[in-house]
């Protein structure tokens, strides 16, 4: 698994705290239940959950239209007319790590790794799906208000993936799916004071 090795390149000691973002929960559920002895904790923000309608394998957001805005310039230049397109609408980061965020988005816009990790959404979900979250590794999961009142069940789906874990809580936060961009200090806070208590040495 790629994130396992990048781990182990990097050196760091496990076990490790996952935090993740988005399409990340399903990686952080497989992560933990294929390597439990690695995983102290994991943190999701707005995460998707195991339990959900998965995106039919060949496809992504907007298909070609995407990749037509990437390689003709139009997303980029759409970005620098409205910044906040692909920049942390908050004052939790600074004018160089929003540079850096800008400079990421326009890199992993519709690129061929997010088309091919968008090919295989449906098998990683039936994966993560297939399989429970492990019963005795912490879990704190950030929903959005604005997925919990827009997306079917959201809030459901996670309370569902997450019954049989032991130590688990789920904290809806006013905002939208990009949690970690307008309340970034608020998760901090709440994340450091989860893990001092029940993240697993």
């Amino acid at each position: 698994m790629e994130r396992r090795g990048a781990v182990e390149a990097l050196g760091v000691d496990t076990p490790v705290v996952l935090v993740g973002h988005s399409i990340a929960g399903l990686y952080m559920h497989y992560y933990a239940d294929e390597y439990p002895g690695e995983v102290a904790g994991i943190v999701g923000i707005d995460p998707t959950p195991s339990k959900v309608a998965a995106v039919p394998n060949g496809t992504m957001p907007l298909g070609g239209i995407a990749a037509v805005a990437r390689f003709t310039g139009i997303e980029r230049w759409a970005a620098k007319i409205s910044p906040s397109l692909s920049e942390p609408d908050s004052t939790a980061y600074t004018q160089d790590e929003r540079a850096r965020i800008h400079a990421m988005g326009d890199w992993n816009f519709a690129n061929a790794s997010v088309a091919s990790e968008w090919s295989h959404v449906a098998a990683n979900t039936a994966k993560a799906g297939a399989r429970p979250y492990p019963a005795n590794v912490p879990v704190l999961d950030f929903l959005s208000t604005d997925s919990v009142i827009h997306e079917s069940n959201w809030l459901e789906r996670h309370q569902q993936e997450l019954k049989g874990v032991r130590n688990q809580r789920i904290e809806i936060i006013e905002g939208h799916h990009y949690l970690h961009w307008t309340q970034a200090p608020a998760l901090g806070k709440e994340i450091k004071a989860f893990l001092s208590g029940n993240a697993a040495n």
